[in-house]
């Protein structure tokens, strides 16, 4: 893994406070880039607006903000369904899909998720477990759990 580029998310505690400094930045800033970044799921560093620019410019040639560049997507964010295309650090090409559904329908979130492995049986599947409430966890599991083969199924936790 030689000569692989950390994105800011991937830096530590102290890497963070390092980057910071030698960007000039007060110490406040790491709270409105954490809220950019964790509230406002924010993908590029120029989107985070109440951060001077040239702060975001030295942050930006330090490292990207995140380890996934995103290529393309389709959808507006008020569609039912977006797609993503991301890039790895390595040139992979990972496919993303959100849908939106109401979070209290248990049997609608299953029937959705069935539908996509369905739709996408011939590919690796990730379904990312923790990516919303307890009952999105036990949907998104129950619709996994439907399959006789799950090969190439792969629900987890992250």
């Amino acid at each position: 893994m030689k000569n692989e580029v950390k994105s800011f998310i991937d830096f530590s505690s102290s890497e963070i406070h390092k980057a910071l400094s030698e960007c000039g930045a007060d110490s406040y800033r790491l709270n409105q880039i954490n809220d950019w970044i964790y509230s406002k799921y924010v993908q590029k560093w120029e989107d985070m607006a109440n951060l001077p620019k040239d702060l975001l410019m030295k942050l930006s040639t330090l490292a990207p903000l995140h380890p996934l560049k995103e290529i393309n997507c389709s959808g507006l964010g008020s569609d039912p369904t977006q797609k993503f295309l991301f890039l790895t650090s390595k040139k992979n090409k990972i496919e993303s899909e959100l849908i939106y559904s109401d979070w209290r329908d248990v049997e609608k979130i299953t029937k959705i998720v069935r539908d996509v492995i369905i739709k996408e049986r011939k590919n690796e599947i990730f379904v990312n477990l923790a990516s919303g409430s307890k009952i999105h966890a036990i949907a998104m599991d129950r619709a996994c759990m439907t399959f006789d083969n799950r090969d190439n199924i792969h629900p987890f936790y992250a």
